[in-house]
């Protein structure tokens, strides 16, 4: 189940999201709200592993682009 971190609202800049902790759970901004999220099941990983084998055979042993099976970090830059 997922929680909603009660603050003030305010513009998230990086810095702000940058300054989140790093505690193991999956932190996310959703239309503002600071939202926590547990970790996910052994069962939803193993799904995981397997969609991306599938993906990965299809798309980057054909060099066609890259798979990435983890949460990263993204910016705009326009």
């Amino acid at each position: 189940m997922s929680t909603v971190e009660k603050r003030v609202k305010s513009p998230w800049d990086y810095a702000a999201y940058a300054a989140i902790p790093q505690d193991g759970k999956q932190h996310e901004i959703i239309d503002g709200e600071h939202v926590v999220n547990p970790a996910p099941t052994l069962s939803h990983q193993e799904v995981s592993r397997h969609i991306k084998f599938q993906l990965s055979t299809q798309i980057e042993l054909t060099e066609q682009g890259k798979v990435i099976n983890a949460p990263v970090d993204l910016t705009r830059v326009w």
